[in-house]
């Protein structure tokens, strides 16, 4: 088995500390995988891996090689990614939220697959974060600040954010127009990830940024649920521009204090610190960011 392919199926199971799993995410059938560790191992004369019945773990050679191993790897892309003729091949695997995927990405992509004939883009969609590196996903987008230092955070748009409701909830409540009116009214928490908790909104206005304490009438963690329900006036929703621009224009929402704006959010491609930007994630990386710049409510923080 070539040495470099066998290096990277060990890197593979380390990350994922698991055969199957490493199997699963490279296509390969497990047996693949256990042939490319032991002949690895038969090489070196070491044991790279300790195996119970519940448990995978680098031994401390195996910790030392498997760096050795990521050195290695990555000084091969970087001669590959000089080769500018050089023709991407091979599975590239990238997670995002699923309104950005329907509403952005899938539309444009086809140029993307055009370009690169010889890829395959697989296309994680959800809005919960997945392992980057225990799930074998080579980069993901996401909106919001990166919080995880062994994370690498590449900037590449803003998302903006639009107050608005329905013309239902504005007949029955009224339409805010100060931050008092604010506090009387209701509004309805997204909480993507889990753990819900009530927090203020945050305003700037006359370039002062206000927090306003406000009433939760309902709290989903999926933004299509998110959207269906300010479109049924269940109360007042924040959300990107980009997804409420349609029914703002059909009129079926309708923008709340637009004098007053609210901190652009950051959208990030993220890739593992310790693993190589390859020439595939740093292609996807730049198209998406050329994708973003291009969009009106999603255009790089300036």
């Amino acid at each position: 088995m070539d040495r470099l392919n066998a290096m990277e199926i060990f890197v593979c199971v380390a990350d994922a500390k698991s055969f199957a799993k490493a199997a699963a995410i490279l296509d390969i059938s497990p047996a693949s995988v256990t042939k490319a560790v032991q002949s690895l191992e038969d090489h070196l004369g070491l044991r790279l891996l300790q195996r119970t019945t519940r448990r995978l773990s680098l031994t401390p050679e195996g910790e030392a090689i498997c760096e050795d191993c990521r050195r290695i790897i990555s000084d091969v892309a970087d001669l590959a990614a000089g080769d500018g003729s050089r023709v991407l091949r091979g599975r590239l695997r990238v997670d995002m939220p699923a309104s950005l995927a329907k509403t952005v990405i899938i539309p444009v992509v086809s140029g993307f697959i055009a370009s690169h004939p010889d890829m395959e883009l697989v296309l994680g969609v959800g809005d919960k974060s997945v392992d980057l590196v225990e799930d074998g996903v080579d980069c993901a987008i996401r909106v919001g600040l990166n919080s995880d230092s062994s994370l690498v955070a590449q900037t590449i748009g803003a998302m903006q954010r639009v107050s608005c409701a329905a013309p239902t909830y504005i007949a029955r409540r009224g339409k805010p127009e100060s931050v008092e009116d604010l506090a009387g009214h209701s509004v309805i928490r997204y909480f993507p990830k889990g753990g819900w908790r009530d927090v203020s909104e945050e305003f700037i206005i006359e370039g002062k940024s206000i927090e306003v304490k406000m009433r939760s009438a309902i709290a989903v963690n999926d933004v299509d649920t998110y959207l269906a329900c300010g479109l049924q006036g269940l109360g007042i929703i924040r959300i990107g521009r980009y997804l409420a621009q349609e029914h703002l224009d059909s009129g079926a929402l309708v923008e709340i204090v637009p004098q007053w704006t609210t901190p652009p959010t950051p959208i990030s491609a993220i890739y593992p610190a310790r693993r190589h930007l390859s020439p595939k994630v740093r292609a996807f990386i730049s198209w998406a960011g050329e994708v973003f710049a291009a969009h009106p409510s999603l255009h790089p923080v300036r």
